[in-house]
């Protein structure tokens, strides 16, 4: 057991607790409602292909650099995937109805902690080369998605989409299953933390699931944003 176990363990919890996960989870929610989500993640899920390139440019020759990059390598292109979802949800009606509007609520209020998470994770990476904290670092990452997938996947199956979107269904899903980074039962396992700093560590995976957990906030807003824009039901169009 290494000194990280706790923080992750207290960063899962964080996530767990997270107000979308009950809006997710809600069955008096539309699916339509619950989709909206999606468009939110873009920044940060664009932002991440980025940061893997970054590891790809910039790991270094330590064994857990290999690491790194292999998992880099994996990841490379998953946000084309991403990409291909939006296309399929907007032509659902689901998201941005044009270019300017998708750029609007990208760099709007509603989106600023998803754009404070990427720039918070693009520069703990580049600040720290130690393959360790790196390693941590995407560690989180990791969690967050698996929180939010757990909890997005039973949607996108009620939503009948679940083999037709690639990103957040059976394709990505796949790859994950089959990436080295899950083969390891502990990528941090045996790592020497005599000269490491572990206090500042520990900080740097704080931090950085307070930002996943604060951008996870921001599916609970687009939830009811794209509640309090729908129809009232059984509204006939003169009201």
């Amino acid at each position: 057991m290494h000194p990280l176990m706790s923080t992750f363990r207290d960063g899962q919890r964080l996530l767990a607790a997270n107000s979308s996960v009950a809006m997710l989870a809600d069955p008096d929610i539309p699916v339509t409602a619950k989709l909206a989500v999606v468009p939110t993640m873009s920044f940060w899920v664009l932002a991440f292909g980025d940061a893997m390139a970054l590891i790809r440019q910039t790991a270094g020759s330590h064994p857990l650099d290999a690491v790194l990059r292999q998992h880099a390598e994996e990841d490379a292109e998953h946000w084309r995937w991403f990409v291909s979802d939006l296309e399929v949800l907007a032509a659902q009606g689901i998201g941005a109805p044009s270019v300017g509007a998708a750029l609007l609520r990208q760099w709007g209020a509603a989106t600023a902690p998803v754009r404070a998470c990427a720039w918070v994770v693009h520069h703990l990476l580049r600040a720290h080369t130690d393959p360790v904290i790196r390693l941590a670092i995407l560690e989180a990452c990791e969690d967050a998605f698996e929180a939010f997938m757990s909890c997005m996947r039973p949607v996108i199956r009620a939503a009948g989409q679940y083999h037709q979107l690639r990103y957040l269904g059976a394709v990505h899903d796949h790859a994950e299953a089959s990436h080295t980074l899950h083969d390891l039962d502990d990528p941090l396992a045996g790592v020497d933390w005599s000269e490491r700093d572990v206090g500042r560590v520990q900080q740097v995976v704080q931090t950085v699931y307070r930002h996943l957990d604060g951008m996870h906030s921001c599916y609970t807003v687009a939830i009811q944003q794209a509640l309090d824009d729908a129809p009232e039901r059984g509204a006939s169009p003169a009201d």
